[in-house]
């Protein structure tokens, strides 16, 4: 099968390793600043509230280079039936 569409394949894998790098820093950054936090309670539920914008951010990113990804098989799979002989 012929390599189509480089660019969007280069996009989905910039998006997944993206998606990880947001969810893994944020995750540390919002505890940090949970655990070093000022304002007392404030700075614990800011600290989680960190932690849930991380993980969410990064799974919408994982979830549109998947989504992306199921375009482009829905195109090659379309594409392969072309190729089969009806009737």
């Amino acid at each position: 099968m012929e390599n189509k569409y480089p660019a969007m394949r280069t996009a989905v894998s910039l998006l997944k390793v993206v998606g990880w790098v947001v969810m893994a820093l944020g995750v540390v950054a919002a505890l940090s600043f949970a655990v070093m936090g000022s304002g007392g309670g404030r700075g614990f539920v800011m600290g989680l509230m960190g932690i849930v914008y991380s993980v969410v951010a990064g799974i919408l990113l994982l979830a549109l280079g998947d989504f992306f990804r199921c375009i482009m098989d829905i195109e090659a799979n379309a594409r392969s039936k072309d190729r089969i002989p009806v009737g």
